[in-house]
């Protein structure tokens, strides 16, 4: 039995089985009348400072309260919750049960009233079900129906709300299929090779899929789900405590993701451009529908210095990718693993590269390789001999005058030429700020020989 005990309002009945998007199973069990539904205090009734039998009857087995039992519950077994986190202490609650279990066991049939806990509510319950032998109704969805929503909250720790969100997506969106995808793609090549491939060779994880630091991460968000934490209603002391727990979710997350994108890396065979080798860009995309034309930033870290004048990107029908290459840290580096035993390994990374492309198509939750491709290297083109003042190449030639410095420009694609280039002229202006109005001065200009 997997019991979950409820304040939930669900079609009015107390036991059933609650049935999962996966089809997972859970015993329900709803509490009648709310979380706090036996308190004692004043608030509720005036059973601790009457002497009346018949108030303390009627607070047990009134009309109103069996009207309750009798839709809320299908068996002979009632929860009463006595306390709530809006009131104090009831001292009271032992000796109102002790006479309230005297008077009662004398009513036709006899009622008990018995200050027990949870766990022997549940196997009682259990137990009647059992002997029953009716099938319990079966629901479905998040059991919210009628919920009145707390107000108020949705604005306050905002900052909260965004980290629950971001916590959520990196388990839901990366960690979790990303370790799945290579997880699985790790089991069949380690099954139809002869040797594994060695990405982490200090540690045994074939076939194993990291279960307790998946829970750990979950179990740090889950924490944080109280409506005090997550409404952002409580003190700060607690504001803290969530912050650092969704802190060190994200932190788990992240070594997840990075630990299955290596492996993703090794299995998808991406190793570093070297001479004619090949490297290979491995894209994910998270979400349940296809995208394709998106601007992707990959940084490249190269065990050998690439020539980033002489490659291009081609996806895996060989059409080419556009990409540009962005400012980053061409300066070689160290990084290093860290070992289960031993002192840590270093390497080196000759070449920092970053580059921007818009991305081919990317199928629903799937892994897409890019391929880097060097270009072969061309041999030197013969040497061009020019004539003084000229300078060209395989767009334009430019003569330079060598007595009045003027620039005739030819454009070898198009065939046209300009003339007079870099031809300087002054002379006096006579007129207003706002319109020209040459004088009848001397003119001088770059084309005379001499002034």
């Amino acid at each position: 039995w997997d019991i979950v005990v409820s304040p939930v309002r669900y079609q009015n009945q107390g036991e059933a089985q609650w049935k999962g998007a996966d089809g997972t199973t859970r015993f329900v069990i709803y509490t009648a009348s709310w979380y706090c539904n036996g308190m004692f205090n004043s608030k509720r009734g005036v059973v601790h400072s009457t002497n009346d039998d018949e108030t303390v009857r009627n607070w047990f087995l009134g009309p109103k309260q069996t009207k309750v039992y009798e839709r809320h519950s299908t068996v002979n077994h009632v929860l009463l919750l006595d306390g709530c986190d809006h009131s104090g202490v009831d001292y009271d609650a032992g000796d109102i049960v002790t006479r309230a279990d005297k008077l009662l066991s004398k009513e036709s049939p006899p009622v008990r009233v018995v200050h027990s806990n949870l766990v022997d509510y549940v196997e009682l319950v259990k137990e009647a079900v059992d002997n029953d032998q009716k099938p319990l109704r079966e629901v479905e969805g998040e059991l919210n129906e009628n919920m009145d929503s707390l107000v108020n909250i949705l604005s306050n720790k905002v900052t909260q709300k965004q980290d629950n969100w971001r916590a959520q997506t990196y388990l839901e969106k990366y960690a979790s299929p990303l370790t799945a995808i290579a997880w699985a793609l790790d089991y069949v090549s380690s099954t139809s090779s002869a040797t594994a491939l060695p990405l982490f060779p200090h540690r045994d994880r074939a076939h194993q899929y990291d279960h307790e630091t998946f829970w750990y991460a979950w179990r740090e968000i889950l924490k944080n789900q109280a409506h005090d934490s997550i409404g952002g209603c409580s003190v700060e002391g607690v504001h803290r405590d969530v912050d650092h727990r969704f802190y060190r979710s994200k932190q788990v997350s992240q070594s997840l993701i990075d630990e299955a994108l290596a492996r993703l890396a090794l299995l998808t065979q991406v190793r570093a451009v070297s001479g004619g080798d090949t490297a290979r860009i491995s894209l994910y995309n998270p979400l349940p529908f296809a995208r394709r034309g998106e601007l992707a930033v990959v940084t490249l870290q190269l065990h050998e210095h690439l020539d980033v004048d002489g490659f291009h990107i081609e996806d895996a029908t060989g059409a080419q990718v556009p990409f540009t290459l962005l400012p980053s840290d061409h300066i070689p580096s160290w990084d290093h693993v860290l070992l289960d035993k031993g002192f840590r390994k270093g390497y080196r990374v000759a070449q920092h590269l970053r580059l921007a492309l818009m991305t081919p198509l990317l199928h629903a939750h799937s892994l897409t390789t890019l391929t880097i491709i060097p270009r072969a290297p061309r041999a030197p083109a013969p040497p061009k001999i020019h004539a003084p003042g000229t300078l060209s190449n395989d767009f334009v030639e430019v003569l330079i005058d060598p007595i009045t410095s003027t620039v005739t420009l030819i454009d070898k694609i198009s065939a046209k030429t300009y003339d007079g280039l870099n031809q300087l002229s002054f002379c006096h202006d006579g007129g207003s700020e706002y319109v020209a109005s040459p004088s009848n001065c001397r003119t001088v200009e770059s084309l005379a020989p001499t002034l």
